[in-house]
């Protein structure tokens, strides 16, 4: 991995950690309609981070991945995710809150999002690991 690499690589992974810390601390608010919405707006900022920034660390390891399912992909190979299929459905509810916003739907994705809290901070440990140990 080139200096530059790892700079950007360093660079990516603040930004990530930046990004689940401020979604922890949302979701330790009581539950009001702001809240709701300033926590899937955080959702959709972190998991846009975290496709892109396994996306750059794959980058380093000469993988082409284009799309976000593609990088997810990778990422279970890598073993950089656990749960393959979980984190397929992180993405579709990023989708859906990008592209449709009904109440229903942002209610149902606000209660499942501190389940992924767990797996942004789970991954966030492994990619980091993974820098450590590539650079």
């Amino acid at each position: 991995m080139s200096r530059n690499q790892t700079e950007n690589s360093k660079i990516y992974l603040e930004n990530l950690k930046s990004a689940i810390t401020k979604l922890a601390e949302i979701l330790n608010e009581k539950e009001t309609d702001i809240v709701r919405d300033a926590t899937i707006q955080r959702f959709e900022f972190t998991i846009e981070l975290t496709w892109k920034t396994m996306k750059r660390l794959l980058k380093t390891l000469e993988v082409e991945a284009i799309s976000p399912r593609e990088v997810m992909q990778f990422a279970y190979q890598r073993k950089w995710i656990q749960d393959e299929s979980f984190w397929l459905n992180m993405l579709k509810d990023r989708n859906l809150v990008s592209h449709v916003y009904d109440e229903k739907t942002a209610k149902e994705i606000f209660n499942r999002i501190k389940n992924y809290l767990i797996k942004f901070q789970e991954t966030y440990e492994k990619l980091e690991n993974f820098l450590k140990n590539n650079t």
